[in-house]
Formats: structure tokens, sequence, C-alpha cells
């Protein structure tokens, strides 16, 4: 018994041991990489390359014909009688019914040409083709990546940075398709083709075949592994530095004003110049290496060739039997150079670009939250009223105070409610909680009774409009900006000059040469704060939503401006639920519940003059 536990447990641990060693090797090997990326294949496309595939292979044989062409051929130039009378030709001669040795040699030259023109026609198609297949894969992939990082939990948004998601849907797509793809069909496409070109160099002449395969392979296969480790630290490099040099863009472009105020543009050029020459540097040390092998071979096929030519110069006789030979391994050898090149480079870029691959694969592997799968449903009703119970919530990973502690709150529908506290005590956070963004970390959202989870979130979102104090505009129109997200077909223009009265936006509108088809330009740039933050309310207005969040949504206002908005908000369906984070506290005249945070603690609620007049 004791001996049978003994097997056992070894084998477990066996097993145990090849689970680590295959998932070190997933993580650390670049070609792991590819077996992975293929999972993210649709059906579709999986068809799609083994079409591909079948291509190549009638490529490769369209290349065994016409460099097998050149020996008759290059034979029967040299000496046309013999070829004539040779018995291994005399099909071709009594099918085509030559009469003598000038029309046979005619129909051999006719037939090489075609070869070569079919040769030429199908790796073109090949190469057109692969070409779709590559970036029709990264066109799915950029939009899948797009896609699983859009419908991300606003959490995960909050803890990564936007130049890494930026870098990996633009850069990393390209590096599944640089990197990944494209290498992969070259290799397969290369490989066969070179095979093909090898039989006939082995068919030819065994021992001279030998010598050219043994000696191209014992090149590459020695700057291969010479090569290796620095092709991956290169990926690493470029993978860092490609997310670095964005960044750098990205913050300086978005901080302009403060740039040029403070002058400290010299100081972003440094950053910007150390990362981008990493950059520079780590690929031009990969193109180096993946190209430089191509001159060794040049001077070995060369020495090859003079060395043959050479030995059996020594005779007229042999001299005229080798010319044929000779033009083979010429020929053959000017298209075994290109190939075998080809796929030593695309070994280094799978090397090279490793780093990126993997990246890319984790933007594909991001898991879809289940309130994305789940279609959108109406069972969800908002009737009475919205509440937290006991409610606390940490965000994830940090291990200071929680920022919301047992916070217990009830707003019946309807209500227009005021949430005031001082900077960082909890407010944003609250009304994220609220809106169902973020997932407490205690407690419960109920909304008429039904408890707001992960599945049904999406559904309550639905019935929500939200205006932040940075309004994120488009570069387009401002009736797009208004009607935010609809194609310009859909907008409902009669609705988007009532909004935009109700958010005292329209006069400054009107007074535009173009009306609501002004170009605002990237971010608004165009327009004041306040402005902005009018276009803001006008599109959550636009939505007719259930519910109205408006965090610091009026602050770039002046006081008679905000009261009109406000009041307009105040007036509107006595069925609309109005959130109102505001500092300044007039705001909130209108307000019939005021909800004061403090400390992530929930410290007075009440009317305006229970909560605010005791201040």
């Amino acid at each position: 018994m004791r001996l049978v536990s003994l097997i056992l447990l070894n084998g477990i641990k066996n097993i145990i041991k090849f689970h680590d060693n295959l998932m070190i090797y997933t993580k650390k090997n670049p070609y792991a990489n590819l077996l992975e990326l293929w999972g993210h294949v649709d059906s579709r496309n999986r068809k799609f390359g083994y079409w591909v595939f079948a291509l190549m292979i009638i490529s490769s044989l369209a290349e065994f014909i016409s460099i097998g062409a050149i020996f008759p051929f290059l034979a029967a130039v040299i000496n046309p009688d013999k070829i004539f009378q040779d018995p291994k030709f005399s099909t071709v001669v009594v099918f085509f019914g030559c009469n003598t040795a000038r029309e046979f040699l005619a129909i051999i030259t006719i037939g090489f040409c075609f070869a070569a023109i079919f040769a030429a026609i199908t790796r073109i198609f090949l190469m057109c083709t692969s070409a779709k297949y590559s970036f029709g894969l990264g066109a799915v992939w950029g939009s899948k990546m797009f896609e699983k990082t859009l419908r991300q939990p606003y959490e995960v948004h909050l803890s990564q940075s936007s130049s890494l998601v930026i870098s990996g849907i633009i850069s990393k797509t390209d590096a599944l398709i640089h990197y990944g793809v494209a290498p992969v069909l070259i290799i397969a496409s290369s490989s066969l083709i070179l095979f093909a070109i090898l039989c006939i160099f082995l068919y030819i002449d065994l021992w001279i075949g030998l010598i050219i395969i043994i000696g191209f392979g014992l090149t590459y296969v020695t700057i291969i592994a010479i090569s290796r480790k620095k092709l991956i630290d290169n990926s690493r490099v470029v993978a860092s530095n490609s997310v670095t040099a964005i960044k750098i863009l990205q913050e300086s472009l978005g901080g302009i004003r403060d740039i040029l105020i403070d002058a400290n543009q010299s100081y972003f050029c440094e950053q910007f110049k150390k990362a981008d020459n990493e950059l520079r540097q780590a690929q031009r040390s990969s193109h180096v290496i993946s190209t430089s092998p191509r001159y060794a071979v040049e001077a070995f096929g060369i020495i090859a060739l003079v060395l043959t030519a050479f030995y059996f110069s020594s005779e007229e006789d042999s001299i005229r039997d080798i010319i044929p030979l000779l033009g083979i391994f010429a020929l053959g050898a000017q298209k075994v150079l290109p190939l075998a090149q080809q796929i030593f480079s695309a070994l280094s870029s799978i090397k090279g670009g490793a780093a990126s691959v993997r990246d890319g694969l984790n933007l594909l592997n991001q898991p879809i939250p289940n309130n994305i799968v789940s279609s959108y449903s109406p069972k969800l009703r908002f009737k009475e009223c919205i509440r937290l119970h006991n409610v606390s919530f940490r965000y994830q990973g940090s291990s200071s105070e929680p920022v919301l502690k047992n916070i217990n709150l009830r707003i019946n529908k309807g209500l227009k409610v005021g949430i005031i506290g001082s900077t960082g005590s909890g407010k944003s956070t609250l009304i994220d909680l609220l809106m169902g963004l973020l997932q407490s970390t205690e407690g419960q959202l109920y909304i008429d009774g039904e408890v707001i989870t992960e599945a049904n979130s999406r559904q309550w979102m639905s019935k929500i409009a939200h205006v932040p104090q940075s309004i994120y505009l488009s570069d387009s129109t401002i009736a797009e900006n208004i009607a935010f997200g609809l194609p310009f077909k859909e907008i409902n223009f009669d609705r988007i000059k009532l909004v935009s009265q109700i958010a005292e936006a329209d006069k400054f509108i009107s007074s535009l040469d173009l009306g609501f088809q002004t170009q605002i330009g990237e971010r608004g740039v165009k327009l004041s704060g306040g402005q902005r933050q009018r276009i803001g309310l006008a599109r959550a207005l636009y939505k007719n939503s259930e519910i109205i969040v408006l965090d610091e949504a009026t602050s770039a206002l002046d006081n008679d401006t905000e009261a009109r908005v406000m009041a307009n908000l105040i007036k509107l369906d006595k069925e609309l639920t109005l959130i109102i984070i505001a500092h300044r506290l007039s705001t909130l005249g209108g307000c019939d519940l005021i909800i004061k945070i403090n400390s992530g603690r929930l410290e007075k609620m009440g009317t305006y003059q229970e909560v605010i007049g005791q201040n």
C-alpha cells in the first residue's frame, strides 16, 4: 500500500512539474506565443488559412517545375541533337510531333518560359493572399482588443495607463501581424519552396546538393544560435520603449498649455529622445542581425560554384556536360538565397517581437465581464428608490483605509439630491457606486429591492446620464457631440435644439456661423470651459434618462448662468431623479435632499436648511 502511495505521489509531482515547465516554456519561448495566437483565429479565418497553405504547396510545385526545366533547356541549347535522340524525351518528341532537334529546342524553350511565368504568377498570388490574410487578422484582432478594453469594468480603467492601452491597440496589433502571422506565413511558404528546390539539387547531383544544403544550413544555424539572446533582449526594449514614447507624447500634448507657460519643453523632449533612441537602437540591431547573413551565404554560394566549375574544367567534354549542372545550381542558388534569408528574417522577427506579441495576447485574453455578455433586458425597473445598505468600498490592491465606510442611504425616485463634502471625502466614489460603475467591497446597492450585481449593472446604467466636471468632446460638430455615439443620420435635431435651451447653450450656439454644424476641435479646444460644460449637460439631457448625475458639472459657469441651468433642471419631469455634486453650495438651493460626506462616512443627511444651514 505504501509503495502504491509513493508511486501515486511521484506521479502527481511529475504531472505538476510538467505543467510548471510547460507554463515556463509558454511564457519564455517566443514560438509558444504563436500557438496561443492561433487560438484567437476564428473559424472563418482558419479555413482561409488552410486555403493559403494549399496555395503555398501549389507555389512550391510551380517553382519545382520551373527550376527543374532549366536542366533539359540548357542541355538542349548546348547539344540539341543529343537531347533530341535521348530516349527520356521520346514521349515529348512524339506528342508534339517534332521532326528536328531545332523544333524540339523550341518546344523546350516555350515550356521553360511558361513554367517560369506560372511560377511567378503563383508567387505573386500567394504574396497577395498572404498579405490579405495577415492584415485581415490584424483588423479582427485590433477590433477585438478595442472592444474588450472598452468593455472592461470601470475599476480596471482606473488602474491602467491609457498610454499602455493606446499602444496596445495600435502598435501591439501591428506586432501580432509583423511578428506573429506574417513571419509564420513567410516561413511556411519559403520552407515549402526551398524544400522543392533542394530536392532538385539532390536529384541532379547528390554530393553537390548535400554540400550546398549543409553549407547554407550551418551558416544560418550558427548565426541563429549566436543572435538569439540579443534578439529577445531587443524585443523587450522595443515593447517597453514604444509604450513609454506614446505615453510621453500623450502627456506632453495633453498638457501643452502648462508646458508652454512653464517653458519646460526641454524636459519632455529629453524624455522622448531617450525612449525613442533606445527603441530605434534595438530596432536597428534586430534589423542588422536579420539581414546580415545573406552576404555570408552569397560568398559561400559563389565559392561553391567557382570550385565546382574549376573541378570539371580539366576536360572539354566534362565542362560541356557540367554547364547545365552549373546553370541549374546557379539559378537554384539565386532562388534559395532569398528564401533562406526570408526564413531567417522571419525567425528573427518572431524572436525580436516576442515581448510585443505577448503584450498583444494579454489584451486579446482580457475576459469580458458578465454584464457585457448578457444582453440588455427591460426587466429591471426603477419605480421607487435607490438604496445603499451597509456599503463600504476599497480599491483593488489598496492597503489603505476604505474610501467609503458603512454607507446607508435611500434616494426616492424623483428627488433632487445634492452631495457635498471636502476634496477626497469620497463623493465621486459614492456616485460611481450609485451608478453601478464600481461594485461595493461590502454591502449592496438595491434598486426597488433588487440587488445590482455585475450581471445586471449594465441594465441599471442604461437608465443614467452622467455629466462629469471635465467633459470629453470629440473633434466633430456640436450636434454630433450632443448626440454622442449616434450616427449622423440618426440625430434628432429638434431634440438637440430643445436640450440646448434647457442647458442654456442655445444662445452661444446660434451666434456661431455654422450653429450646430460648427467643428469644435480636439477636446473642444475652440470652446470655453463653460460652453463645454453646457454641451455636456445637453448631451445628458438628450439621452432622456430617468436619472441625471452631475459631478461638478456647472463649476465653470458664472453664477447667473448656473442659476438658470439649475432652475431649468429642477423644473423638468417630476419623475426625473437628479443627483448633484457641488462645492458651490448655492448650486444646491433647489434640492430636496442634501447628503454630506466626511472621510468616507455619511455625516449628515436632510434638507438644505438642516444640513447646510447648520454649517
